[in-house]
């Protein structure tokens, strides 16, 4: 979904700005694009682009615009020009004082990563920066994008001002509660980089602009690469947790019942299925296996959260059981494998970028 920014804030300063450049330097803008796309997709741009869907693909039109306006430049018959400075020089278009400032701002305002703290649905958000944890939080004017919001969630975006009052540029690069870790630890490694060196004479913006690039990368990164799936650990034994499930053929039912029905850490019957529970150094009980009725009716389906779990499991259930079952196969399922292979969706598609 795309909306307007209210007019006081711009007065379609952008839209006028890009029609201009369209119109009179189409060509060396579409350069400018191209070059700009190969250096956000690195390792094929035309294969991770025909991986986005339509909402994404509307979002990467909208948030590589305003970069353009706010950090592009331009080759022209003079020489290579920043664009924001190309439009507001005495050759550019036509703007109002407002449309001049707004465009100004858009340049000195860098595109940072924030964790929004707290969410007023239509009104507004507290932003607090993810990189600098001695920054003052930020309230900011955002009606249309805080409906979708949460706190809690990572957001890069620039925030300026208006009126007084802080407010949203229109880009917004919302970032997954797997991604978000991964960019926050990138853009703290260009950080530290950046302090470990000497930096560029001559080139103050040249950090401001590695660190838009890095988060324009991660946030496309999320729906054209498998996400970095976490591994999902036992607390109280420091497994990794599998879903693991043994499939048996129950021959008598009678005696299978009565041999676990014999078995004092064993509840549960035939009609209901059987747990097998121990408990633990801190008094609480925890499963061992859990015996399910399977969808056949001559079959059992014993449930184990570990391979350690499962070994043990079977050897314990084939010495109780005996003759009564057959053990026909196992089903092991890692659930972060099961996480990667569910549907994503673009993060963040419902905020509404606004141009």
């Amino acid at each position: 979904m795309t909306t307007e920014l209210p007019r006081q804030l711009h007065e379609d300063g952008a839209k006028r700005a890009i029609d201009w450049l369209m119109d009179r330097h189409r060509k060396g803008m579409n350069v400018a694009f191209e070059t700009l796309l190969d250096q956000l997709f690195t390792g094929g741009r035309a294969h991770a682009v025909n991986k986005l869907d339509e909402d994404a693909v509307e979002a990467l039109q909208i948030n590589l615009t305003e970069w353009q306006l706010a950090e592009g430049s331009l080759q022209l018959k003079q020489g290579r020009r920043r664009i924001v400075d190309h439009l507001l020089g005495p050759d550019g278009p036509a703007f109002t004082p407002n449309q001049q400032r707004w465009l100004a701002q858009l340049a000195r305002q860098p595109l940072r990563l924030y964790t929004v703290t707290a969410v007023r649905p239509g009104v507004g958000v507290t932003l607090c920066d993810a990189l600098d944890a001695g920054a003052a939080p930020i309230e900011v004017d955002e009606v249309m994008g805080s409906r979708n919001m949460a706190a809690g969630m990572l957001l890069g975006c620039r925030v300026m001002s208006e009126g007084g009052r802080p407010v949203l540029s229109g880009a917004m690069y919302p970032f997954g509660p797997l991604a978000g870790p991964r960019v926050q630890a990138e853009l703290q490694a260009e950080l530290q980089a950046d302090v470990q060196a000497a930096a560029p004479e001559g080139q103050p913006n040249e950090l401001k602009t590695r660190l838009g690039l890095c988060l324009m990368k991660a946030w496309l990164r999320q729906f054209t690469e498998p996400p970095a799936m976490p591994q999902f650990i036992n607390a109280d034994t420091g497994e990794l947790v599998l879903l693991i499930t043994d499939h048996y053929q129950v021959l008598d039912w009678p005696a299978l019942s009565a041999a676990l029905a014999g078995c004092g850490d064993v509840q549960g019957s035939r009609e209901t299925g059987w747990h097998r529970e121990t408990t633990g150094a801190d008094g609480q009980l925890r499963s061992l296996v859990a015996i399910n009725l399977g969808q056949q009716p001559d079959r059992i389906e014993p449930f184990y959260r570990s391979q350690r779990a499962a070994d043990a499991g079977r050897i314990w259930l084939d010495g109780v059981a005996g003759a009564s079952v057959h053990w026909l196969t196992r089903e092991i399922t890692d659930p972060a494998g099961a996480l990667a292979l569910a549907p994503r969706a673009m993060p963040g598609s419902e905020l509404g970028n606004k141009q």
